[in-house]
């Protein structure tokens, strides 16, 4: 799927067009949840067809249901959790859900408690299939922390630099890496 504007263009594996949605209102997010696409506008979250009143910054999957970022809270359909400053984007590590705030890194538990992990500023936060937790700096740079309990004695460490690669942005929101900085993502490639 593939999203512009307020249209969701759905294609099949061989990039064919399958069907194309059209929303009142422009897409904010899209996430595959539950074997279908749940579409975040700016009026409302839109999923099998039903629309309910949300508004938000990001869709993310966690504790098998659909939650809503917003600046002052994540919500699902039966609990909401209050923040501080969100600014998404957020995602599951473990148990807990990750998120981004005005002033560094949030993570926030089943049970809605909120502990402040990292002040910073930050553009980005991912979780790649190797466990690390891996935040885009405003700069450019790239910060990777990793459990390394869970690695054998002399385990080499690896950062994936393509962790963000699967999270395009609208074209507006086209942040460029500099390449002056030798830690930017750049400098890696």
């Amino acid at each position: 799927a593939i999203s512009q504007e307020n249209r969701l263009n759905l294609y099949d594996r061989e990039g064919v067009l399958m069907e194309q949605q059209t929303f009142s209102e422009p897409i904010v997010d899209v996430l595959w949840f539950d074997r279908e696409w749940a579409v975040l506008t700016t009026d409302g979250l839109h999923v099998d067809g039903i629309t309910t009143e949300a508004s938000g910054i990001q869709l993310v999957s966690w504790q098998d249901r659909l939650w809503v970022i917003e600046s002052d809270s994540v919500h699902s359909s039966t609990d909401s959790f209050p923040t501080e400053q969100t600014s998404g984007p957020a995602v599951v590590f473990q148990n807990n859900l990750l998120a981004v705030t005005t002033t560094g890194l949030i993570e926030i538990t089943p049970s809605g408690d909120t502990t402040s992990l990292l002040e910073g500023s930050f553009i980005d936060v991912g979780v790649n299939d190797v466990g690390e937790v891996v935040l885009l700096h405003e700069d450019g740079t790239l910060t990777v922390y990793v459990d390394e309990t869970d690695y054998k004695e002399g385990a080499e460490l690896n950062i994936w630099i393509a962790t963000f690669i699967e999270r395009p942005r609208f074209a507006a929101e086209t942040i460029a890496c500099r390449s002056e900085n030798e830690e930017s993502i750049r400098g890696f490639l």
